[in-house]
């Protein structure tokens, strides 16, 4: 799963005895802290290594299920709209009248439905 030393993976401690079932794979908890630290921080994109996002805070994330981090997806949805407008980020929606990713996502989601393909592969990564 892990390419090399020098990367690792986040989760919430919440998280980490259901994401360890999920990859079936048992790694170690190098470090515990708290998620606060990571605002403002840069991380990479799970499918495309040329994009980098910075980490925000929002109130509406839960440790409920996935690993305690989400991707922001501004044009999608309230909750995610409010986080980038507070932090001067446009609403951005690259999907198309049919429901279909646009040519502005990356190679994995283009063409795919929003609610069907796309989302099994998204999740495939969350």
């Amino acid at each position: 799963m892990l390419e090399s030393k020098d990367e690792h993976l986040i989760v919430a401690k919440e998280r980490v005895p259901e994401f360890l079932k999920k990859i079936q794979q048992q790694l170690p908890i190098v470090h515990t802290f708290k998620g606060s630290i990571l605002v403002g921080s840069v991380c990479s994109h799970p499918f495309d290594d040329t994009i980098s996002s910075v980490v925000l805070s929002g109130r509406h994330v839960t440790v409920e299920s996935g690993t305690g981090l989400v991707h922001t997806a501004p044009g999608h949805g309230h909750d995610d709209f409010v986080v980038c407008r507070e932090n001067n980020i446009q609403a951005f929606c690259p999907v198309d009248d049919h429901g279909r990713y646009t040519s502005d996502v990356c190679e994995q989601l283009r063409g795919k439905s929003v609610l069907d393909e796309g989302k099994k592969t998204h999740d495939t990564y969350a």
